[in-house]
C-alpha cells in the first residue's frame, strides 16, 4: 500500500506541476488535460479506499 500511495502522490504532483506550467504558458487545453488527470487519480485513490479527493479535486475544478 505504501508503494501505491507513493506512486499516486508522485503522479499527482507531476500532474499539478504540469498544469501550473501549462497555465503559465496559456495552454488551456493542457490545463484541462492535467485537471482531468488529477481527477482520475483521485478517483483511483478512492476506489482503493484512500480519500485524497479533498486535497486534489479542488485543483481539478479550479482549472
Amino acid at each position: 500500500m505504501i508503494e501505491f500511495m507513493t506512486t499516486l502522490h508522485l503522479r499527482i504532483y507531476e500532474a499539478v506541476s504540469s498544469m501550473r506550467l501549462a497555465r503559465a504558458a496559456g495552454d488551456e487545453e493542457q490545463v484541462r488535460a492535467q485537471a482531468a488527470e488529477i481527477a482520475d487519480l483521485a478517483d483511483i485513490a478512492a476506489r482503493h479506499g484512500v480519500d485524497i479527493s479533498c486535497a486534489y479535486t479542488e485543483l481539478a475544478h479550479a482549472a
